[in-house]
């Protein structure tokens, strides 16, 4: 946009030209108001993107799909603070996750659920919990998720150590160093695959969108 003064003459300039020719008949002076305000509006708006810094984020985000590995006993968690995904157990990672995935079945080993989980951890190594922020109003989560600049006390919101997460839904966590997160669910189903039919196994898929407050406060804003 170096050359929008010059930009700017020129069309002026070719306006008042066909005033010129068509100044007489009504419907032409109707046609140059209104392409006259056209370029108005497209000149205001490069001086506002010239004029205008570009917005930076003070939190991370990004968006994760955890689910099971290919072995039958390990799954996969997510870490905030590593901002991806994690295995469980975790033997040897320098992250431990927030939250995995699991199945919860019933007594018969029938599936009822995916599961995102926090507490099933030895000595209780995670404390992370989570907080749905639309499940009393399911919808608009996309928009919650984009537009909530604050994540909620823990007294504000019910929060659990597990959560069976809906599509659309969007959760405040508290994550294992005592931070602060947000996701929006995505997918989340469960499934088998031949080796697993054979002795009743269950695997989860869970894919969401999430932001991580790493400075400890509970502000999602930009600067």
């Amino acid at each position: 946009m170096k050359d929008l003064p010059m930009i700017k003459k020129n069309l002026i300039s070719q306006m008042i030209n066909k005033l010129d020719r068509l100044f007489s008949l009504q419907l032409a002076k109707k046609l140059f108001k209104s392409q006259l305000i056209v370029i108005m509006i497209f000149l205001i708006s490069c001086s506002n993107n010239i004029n205008e810094p570009p917005k930076i984020s003070n939190y991370n985000s990004g968006v994760t799909i955890i689910g099971a590995t290919d072995y039958i006993d390990d799954t996969t968690g997510f870490s905030f603070e590593k901002g991806d995904k994690v295995l469980f157990p975790n033997m040897g990672e320098d992250y431990k996750p927030d939250f995995f995935v699991t199945v919860a079945t019933n007594e018969r080993g029938d599936p009822l659920s995916v599961l995102l989980w926090s507490s099933d951890w030895p000595d209780k190594v995670s404390d992370s919990m989570f907080a749905c922020l639309n499940c009393e109003s399911s919808g608009f989560g996309d928009i919650l998720f984009d537009t909530l600049t604050y994540i909620p006390y823990s007294n504000q919101y019910h929060y659990t150590y597990a959560v069976s997460p809906l599509v659309g839904n969007v959760y405040a966590i508290k994550t294992s160093n005592n931070k602060h997160g947000m996701i929006l669910i995505l997918e989340s189903y469960f499934y088998q695959n031949s080796q697993d039919s054979a002795n009743g196994f269950y695997r989860g898929h869970v894919k969401f969108k999430w932001k991580y407050q790493p400075n400890g406060s509970r502000n999602l804003l930009f600067k």
